[in-house]
């Protein structure tokens, strides 16, 4: 039974087998260039380890999607089989079990570069790229397969079957044009002195601050009692249980025996019920309005349950989830508890989910009250007046994007600044002070903060010619992106994946 759920079950990103159209060349020659050049990061070598019981497929000839017109299947010695045999082989090597999550990934990630690699042909046929039949017949004579003694041996060439050497001419030919591409590309791309120098002179000037931080996990309990005060029924708190069950035929059995008082409420909880509150019973201890509605379809079912009578049983309902139950008031109806921390922390779950902006305004007035502070008497000064946590940032350039090859926005001890790395206003509120200026507040998404400028500094020519040196690189950083929103956009295959794993791996 165990395992045929196991078999049953589904893996995330499912989809359906809508077809898709191509889509057409890059426009820019540079996007074009540089995307092709991150296959390099993904690209690996035709080598085809033996294949493990644990990976292997249980049927062939399932298709698991098709790109630019190659439908994608596992057959022996294709390019996807000989993908997910490596990374099965690789992961053995390494020693750890193997779970159902394992073997979806090494499946999924051979099927990507699959999809990768058929997008690469595609393109080099498109610009007339050719290998000819004499480098294939060089490659071939290099393939380890036929070596013995550590050369090439003609006699365990000629043992190969005629159609089984067709079929590895075929792979060695698709090889060749995906590594002689790369190589081609790779020369072409690679940027001129004024371009590197550029690049590095982009994040030559470089600034460290004083950053005073408001952050919104500190929204404080006075501003959450006030805003569940304005909403009183949303935050209605009383004690229920419960009992769940799979049927409306089952739960109204029940019922009806613990009104005939053959069982009581607790019994027939930890007994028969399904959901989470079994083991104690049933009881849920108290219960937030807010989360109770969210329980049905409608709010109407969840108020008349909610305003029964203290200790009454209710009538079978049907949940959101399309199972049935019954409550037990426990309790009368009662307001939010200020003193405990789980009802505290539902309502700041409410304003963090459903008026953000409630709690970006209030510290956004606590950070312009804060600016005129330090502007009159000091940013250090305002900052322990009214305590207001501070920290120092890192030295760093304009790095919108966050490129590697420049520094990011952390703290002294290293800590990434989140909300920062995709913040245009942050990089020009900040870039445009002058020394010991104080910036406006600005949002960097968790929080508010105000920056003051504490020393600038353009890097020595020793460092900039290091930034030259790996100007290169930046350009696959930059464009790493750009691969997958080319090659791996919905419009130019079809992703038949999950449902094709289940048939073909798991036997489904």
């Amino acid at each position: 039974m165990a395992e045929e759920q196991q078999k049953k079950q589904k893996f995330p990103g499912e989809n359906s087998d809508a077809k898709r159209s191509p889509k057409g060349r890059l426009q820019h020659p540079v996007v074009y260039i540089i995307s092709i050049i991150v296959l390099l990061i993904i690209a690996v070598t035709f080598v085809a380890g033996p294949s493990l019981n644990i990976f292997s497929p249980q049927a062939e000839n399932v298709s698991f999607g098709s790109i630019y017109g190659n439908s994608i299947e596992y057959t022996p010695g294709s390019y996807f089989a000989q993908q997910q045999q490596a990374l099965a082989q690789e992961f053995a090597q390494s020693g750890q079990d193997a779970s159902i999550q394992t073997i979806y990934q090494i499946w999924r990630i051979a099927f990507q570069r699959t999809l990768l690699h058929y997008a690469f042909l595609e393109e080099a046929k498109n610009s007339g790229f050719r290998v000819t039949q004499e480098a294939v017949d060089k490659a071939m004579a290099q393939n380890p397969r036929f070596f013995e003694n550590g050369e090439f041996s003609p006699e365990r060439y000629r043992s190969v079957s005629n159609v089984e050497r067709l079929q590895l001419r075929e792979t060695t030919h698709a090889g060749l044009i995906h590594q002689e591409v790369i190589n081609s590309i790779l020369q072409a791309a690679q940027p001129s002195d004024p371009e590197s120098d550029f690049i590095a002179r982009m994040g030559a000037d470089r600034r460290s601050f004083t950053l005073a931080r408001f952050p919104f996990a500190e929204y404080p309990a006075e501003e959450i009692i006030a805003f569940a005060q304005e909403s009183p029924d949303t935050f209605r708190v009383r004690e229920i249980s419960s009992i769940t069950l799979n049927s409306r035929e089952e739960a109204q059995v029940l019922l009806e025996r613990i009104k005939a008082e053959e069982l009581n409420f607790q019994e027939a909880a930890r007994e028969y019920s399904t959901d989470g509150f079994a083991a104690q019973g049933g009881s849920r201890g108290a219960v937030i309005f807010y989360d109770f509605q969210a329980e049905f379809s409608d709010e109407e079912s969840a108020e008349s349950i909610f305003s029964a009578d203290r200790g009454s049983l209710t009538d079978i309902v049907e949940t959101r989830n399309g199972r049935f139950g019954f409550y037990r008031l426990d309790s009368e109806i009662r307001s939010l508890d200020p003193e405990s921390d789980r009802e505290m922390q539902r309502v700041r779950g409410y304003i963090s989910r459903f008026d953000s902006q409630r709690i970006e305004d209030y510290f956004r007035s606590e950070a312009d009250s804060f600016l005129l502070a330090a502007q009159n008497r000091g940013f250090v000064a305002a900052a322990q007046e009214g305590g207001i946590s501070t920290v120092k940032t890192n030295e760093f350039p304009i790095n919108y994007g966050s490129v590697a090859l420049f520094p990011t926005v952390q703290d002294a001890e290293g800590n990434q600044i989140a909300g920062t790395g995709n913040n245009e206003e942050f990089f020009l509120e900040l870039f445009s002070l002058e020394d010991q200026q104080i910036s406006k507040p600005i949002a960097l998404g968790g929080e508010i903060i105000v920056a003051q400028l504490n020393s600038t500094r353009t890097v020595e020519e020793e460092e900039l010619n290091y930034l030259k040196t790996f100007a290169g690189y930046i350009i696959q950083d930059w464009l790493g992106a750009e691969l997958e929103r080319v090659y791996l956009d919905p419009e130019v295959y079809t992703d038949r994946f999950d449902q094709a794993f289940q048939q073909l791996v798991m036997g489904n």
